[in-house]
């Protein structure tokens, strides 16, 4: 991980990637930000991207408004950060845009739709029965404000240097959304339909929608009256990004791999 100085944002940058659905009971129940920060020191960390919301829509954060996992009532976003601190080393927020279960399953009209209509899905072949078939939202649907609500609160509620900006990029799929909210908005800018692939002109468009909201996010970070340097995960240009990151399971291979990209990305 590589940001403007070190010194604040550390060079060891851990993440413990946690999407857990409420299926299975007892799930979370143990959580612990106690164990979390003293397993993080133990290895080392200088840095820890601590969960505000993961994929399934599930704030870890005090918020009134929004879906918690039902294991988890209280503010183990908050204690981690705190514990965190009192360690010596550096919090901050990892947050789950393109993906929210919670939010496109109780608003289907937010999820991004290919041209027949169906929603726009990560793939996995049928007998992978590990990896999420995680549905993508549209952020020109009302899910934008949404999710700039819940920054608002994550932002204005807690203290912190950094905010990773998860699932905000163009759909590996290379599936052109057909939502109302894209059909609408293309509309307006061109004359000719909304492609059924990727094209140059369908990029621009993609790419622009994708980087009006990493702008929006950092003016209600701004509006919050707070300091927050942001960076989405890859993929987009890195004109509105204050540091760059990679997120990377090296699964014993090549330990070194994510903080080459991450220097080579930078220089670039």
């Amino acid at each position: 991980m590589l940001g403007p100085t070190y010194d604040l944002l550390g060079y060891k940058r851990l993440i413990v990637d946690y999407h857990f659905s409420a299926f299975v009971p007892g799930t979370l129940a143990q959580a612990n930000a106690g164990d979390y920060v003293a397993a993080a020191a133990d290895l080392g960390a200088d840095a820890v991207l601590v969960y505000a919301k993961d994929h399934w829509g599930h704030c870890y954060y005090a918020t009134p408004t929004y879906p918690r996992h039902p294991n988890v009532p209280q503010d183990l976003f908050g204690q981690v950060l705190a514990g965190l601190r009192q360690r010596g080393m550096t919090g901050y927020a990892y947050f789950s845009v393109g993906w929210d279960e919670h939010a496109v399953r109780s608003q289907p009209e937010w999820a991004m739709r290919d041209a027949e209509g169906a929603p726009i899905r990560r793939g996995a072949p049928d007998d992978d029965h590990i990896t999420g078939r995680w549905t993508y939202l549209c952020s020109n649907s009302p899910y934008r404000d949404y999710a700039l609500n819940q920054i608002h609160e994550i932002v204005a509620g807690y203290d912190f240097p950094a905010l990773f900006l998860d699932i905000l990029f163009l759909n590996p799929a290379r599936q052109v959304c057909h939502c109302a909210h894209c059909q609408a908005l293309w509309a307006r800018a061109h004359a000719a339909a909304l492609p059924t692939t990727f094209t140059p002109a369908y990029i621009q468009f993609a790419v622009e929608a994708l980087g009006r909201f990493h702008r929006d996010a950092r003016a209600v970070i701004a509006a919050a009256g707070k300091t927050i340097q942001t960076t989405h995960n890859l993929g987009l240009p890195y004109d509105d990004d204050d540091y760059v990151a990679f997120e990377i399971n090296p699964l014993g291979r090549n330990y070194f791999r994510g903080s080459a990209l991450a220097k080579i990305m930078r220089a670039e």
